[in-house]
């Protein structure tokens, strides 16, 4: 698949935090969208105002979360480590 080439002027002044930014949105979307997907299609009509419920999509999406910011951490580590074997070799 051809990668469309930025201008430099853009790559040059792109700051780093908007990088990160978009890298820890996309593992949050990644993670939290198939678990809010989840939730709809084994929550019913009857179980909209139960608690235990509640509970548990809160519970799942904590988790989605947490996902999302190791997954988010790791591409930090290898974006900041570019020539380190170690950090380039995170599973994550």
């Amino acid at each position: 698949m051809a990668k469309a080439k930025m201008p430099s002027w853009f790559v040059e002044n792109y700051p780093e935090w908007k990088k990160l930014c978009w890298n820890a949105l996309r593992a949050f979307i990644s993670s939290f969208i198939p678990t809010l997907g989840l939730m709809l299609t084994t929550i019913t009509i009857e179980d909209v105002g139960n608690k235990e419920i509640l509970y548990k999509f809160l519970v799942s999406a904590c988790v989605a979360g947490i996902t999302a910011g190791i997954i988010a951490l790791g591409k930090y580590l290898r974006s900041l480590f570019p020539d380190s074997e170690v950090a380039q070799k995170i599973p994550i």
